[in-house]
């Protein structure tokens, strides 16, 4: 606003007037001495009159300070309140409903739609800023004065943000080729943004918030939701690599630790997007969700099973996104279980044989038998990944090998039992040829020394917990029927996948000679009736299998 002219002094006018006509000065002393004596009254009023209007002119200012006003066309138009104590903008409901306007439309309002998006990115940030309480209280530019204003905010936000900003940056299509599409082989390169230097620290602002507010949040249906709009913001997040990472680490520890079924499942989804638009990410996600399978293999129970089980599969799903560093990282960790274990075989020390002797290495062998059992399916990678996975298959089949040898008891049946299935789906998986249904029956020569001595407890004296979640037998559990009945029923669920394997071999019926006459031996020493029934009913499985196969030969 212009500054006024201040008023000239009635004072200096008549002093002027005496310097120009000094007759007509003489003149007005005589016949008009009134003028003189109230020039001081006048000149006062004219200040007060000064002050006043300087006054009012400042109150007008200030009015106009406290509101602001967002325009969007003629018509559409909303007020911003300030409050005059912090010097921030009060949200309300008009705001809500100007912003959900202009967003639903931004081809319409595409002139100031970059002002639009800034004050909504500033509205979810004051959010976040009142979950923080006062640690967040320097980062909010508005009050948020209500729950449900909270929730509004964030709602809008997520349905409209992600859109706004790609529309906004503008992304670039390769010229004279049609934008690549994913492969295996070939990883799907970022995307390059026309306005990318205009719109960068807005961009970089909101997704910032974004990842805050999903590490602040408990509630299951607002996780969700944030997942989802990460999701939709993944192309934008991998051009920031420091805080693709932190959100990523977010991501993994909802992966692993959340007790809800399907943010785990949204937050893989997110991370293997982010794995799929930059691979530099692959070895840094790979590396993290390794430590925090393992960290939650401490302890195996009914309840922790359907974790483990996601994990795993989840896990090598991530494996086959890059079969060539998926490769490489799996045989530095298992190269590390084979250096365990010859440390522990060779010391034989309790301490030693504590570290290969608990779940966090079973369940790690557990993970790379599925990993190398699906990479090396056909059809899932190219012939050499496949090559890849075949080769680090070779020392993993040795170590279970070993593992199975290095606890000679038989409280540790349950343990061979594991690693039996472990050569049972790499042998099913690899195409490879493992002497299983050898191994089978001698498990089944270990449960008939264990039936040589009559069982102190009957069957149902004691709840049976599954052999998932057994590595060795008490002596309690090994003098109880029950559980001895459930090693049988083991066994003869391995003995037969192992002959189902073999079935179709060439060589099968000279393969069955030697197991028959094992069994043989196993069925005539055999104490319990009821493990003989089962032993018999898998021979005469075999031998069915065994007369089939001459049958087609003839």
């Amino acid at each position: 606003m212009r500054p006024k002219e201040k008023p000239k002094k009635f004072k200096d006018e008549l002093a002027e007037l005496s310097a120009v006509d000094p007759d007509f000065y003489k003149y007005l002393q005589e016949e008009e001495a009134d003028i003189f004596e109230g020039s001081d009254a006048s000149e006062g009023e004219e200040l007060e009159e000064s002050a006043a209007i300087d006054d009012s002119e400042t109150f007008d200012d200030e009015e106009e300070q406290q509101v602001e006003i967002l325009r969007s066309g003629n018509d559409l138009k909303v007020e911003i309140q300030t409050d005059p104590t912090t010097g921030k903008k009060i949200y309300n409901s008009d705001v809500l409903t100007f912003l959900d306007t202009v967003l639903s439309d931004p081809q319409k309002h595409r002139k100031d739609l970059a002002k639009f998006a800034r004050v909504a990115v500033d509205c979810f940030i004051s959010c976040i800023a009142r979950i923080q309480g006062n640690a967040g209280k320097s980062d909010a530019s508005y009050i948020i004065p209500e729950d449900e204003d909270f929730d509004e905010i964030v709602r809008l936000c997520f349905k409209h943000l992600g859109r706004i900003l790609l529309n906004l940056l503008n992304p670039i299509e390769p010229k004279g080729k049609k934008r690549k599409k994913f492969k295996k082989k070939m990883r799907r390169s970022v995307t390059t943004f026309k306005n990318w230097h205009k719109y960068r620290l807005l961009s970089k602002e909101y997704l910032s918030a974004v990842h805050t507010f999903l590490s602040e949040i408990q509630n299951r249906k607002s996780i969700l939701l944030t997942i989802r709009a990460i999701l939709d913001l993944a192309d934008i997040y991998v051009h920031f690599p420091k805080l693709s990472k932190t959100t990523l680490k977010t991501l993994i520890k909802l992966w692993s630790r959340n007790a809800n079924e399907k943010i785990r499942i949204q937050s893989f989804v997110a991370i293997h997007k982010f794995v799929r638009f930059d691979a530099e990410l692959f070895s840094l996600v790979y590396k993290n969700c390794y430590v925090s399978y393992i960290a939650n293999s401490k302890q195996i129970t009914q309840e922790t099973l359907p974790l483990i089980s996601f994990m795993q599969k989840s896990f090598t799903q991530l494996s086959l996104t890059n079969e060539k560093l998926a490769c490489q990282h799996a045989f530095l960790y298992i190269r590390q279980f084979a250096i365990q274990l010859r440390n522990a075989t060779l010391a034989k020390h309790k301490d030693m044989m504590q570290k290969i002797y608990n779940w966090q290495f079973i369940q790690g062998l557990y993970l790379w038998s599925n990993v190398v059992s699906h990479g090396s399916k056909s059809g899932t990678t190219s012939p050499i990944e496949h090559r890849w996975f075949k080769e680090v298959g070779y020392p993993l089949v040795e170590i279970i090998s070993i593992l199975r040898k290095a606890f000679i008891s038989r409280n540790y049946l349950p343990l061979r039992i594991h690693c039996l299935r472990m050569l049972l789906m790499i042998q099913s998986n690899c195409n490879v040829f493992i002497p299983t249904l050898a191994i089978s029956v001698q498990l089944l020569n270990e449960l008939v020394d264990i039936d040589t001595k009559k069982p102190q407890m009957g069957k149902g004296s004691t709840e049976v917990v599954g052999i998932e979640e057994m590595l060795r037998l008490s002596k309690i559990q090994l003098n109880d029927a029950g559980y001895r009945h459930r090693l049988a029923e083991e066994l003869f669920k391995v003995c037969v996948e192992a002959a189902d394997l073999l079935k179709g071999d060439p060589a099968f019926t000279v393969l069955v000679v030697p197991i028959d006459q094992d069994l043989k031996k196993v069925i005539k020493n055999c104490k319990n009736h009821d493990h003989t029934a089962l032993f018999k009913s898998f021979r005469r499985r075999l031998l069915s299998h065994s007369d089939q196969k001459n049958g087609n030969s003839e």
